[in-house]
């Protein structure tokens, strides 16, 4: 059984990750240290706490995750009633089972539960993306789903989404989410830039009610084809200044927000990526 540490291994909880549960995110981005009263009060709580198995995917060699039971209830109101020790038997036996979910995913989610931070920046491939704000929109997990979709936001502000992508992300994002209208838009950005044809968009759309979104965006492209690169440039210009107050109005437009289920926080990282990205050929 693993105590579940990072994306790529499993160990016994260190002092260094029992720090980085006691902190506090903000809005900034930024981490500060909790008071000592609420870091005695959480240290206390662990005396009480149970370790949850958590059971993932259809392979019985996969050992499951151990996840502390305060910690993922305080996630999502679905593992609290779970949880319920005097209602279900997966409360009773401490054992969760997930044999349909991506095991990669859960993998996403807690490390982004454990450590309370920026994923990973640019090192995770957009299909895991898609499926860890699948998982999160499965449990109710709107702020895992914020940053798995400002990650996906990042990876598409370099690269064009392919026809796998597309093909991914229409079949999982549920109908009129802000996924598949992601999805639709970057569809129209490589309709509109001859990188994909419109039968193979056709294909990889399936159905899966895209049409309808994939038909606004693409309008909106055709009227202006710099209306979605806009949403890219503005998500690391909230804090820039112009003599030129028309240009800095729109630098300031902030329409990564418009993909947000909550309001979100920044990562600071998002400083340092406006003068790179696929737009800047």
């Amino acid at each position: 059984m693993w105590f579940f540490s990072t994306v790529h291994d499993c160990k016994p909880l260190s002092g260094s990750l029992f720090a980085q549960l006691i902190t506090q995110r903000h809005s900034t981005g930024y981490q500060a240290m909790a008071t000592m009263d609420e870091i005695r009060e959480f240290a206390n709580s662990l005396k009480a706490d149970r370790l949850i198995r958590i059971k993932v995917g259809s392979n019985k060699d996969d050992e499951p995750f151990l996840i502390s039971q305060r910690r993922l209830e305080s996630a999502s109101e679905y593992f609290r009633k779970a949880l319920r020790q005097d209602s279900f038997k997966e409360g009773l036996n401490g054992q969760l089972d997930f044999p349909e979910d991506d095991h990669d995913a859960w993998a996403v989610f807690l490390f982004w539960m454990m450590n309370t931070f920026t994923i990973a920046k640019k090192s995770l491939k957009p299909d895991l993306l898609i499926k860890s704000w699948i998982l999160g929109d499965k449990y109710g997990i709107p702020e895992f789903q914020d940053q798995a979709m400002l990650e996906l936001l990042f990876y598409f502000e370099r690269l064009y989404a392919t026809k796998d992508i597309i093909k991914l992300g229409s079949e999982l994002s549920p109908a009129d989410s802000v996924l598949k209208r992601l999805i639709a838009e970057e569809a129209a950005m490589v309709l509109g830039d001859e990188r994909i044809g419109f039968g193979g968009l056709e294909t990889a759309f399936g159905g899966n009610g895209m049409l309808r979104h994939f038909v606004l965006a693409r309008d909106n492209y055709e009227a202006d084809e710099e209306f979605y690169k806009r949403r890219f440039e503005s998500l690391a210009a909230d804090d820039r200044t112009s003599q030129d107050e028309e240009w800095n109005e729109e630098w300031r437009s902030p329409t990564w927000q418009n993909y947000m289920i909550t309001n979100g926080s920044r990562p600071q990282w998002l400083f340092d990526t406006s003068d790179s990205g696929r737009w800047s050929d």
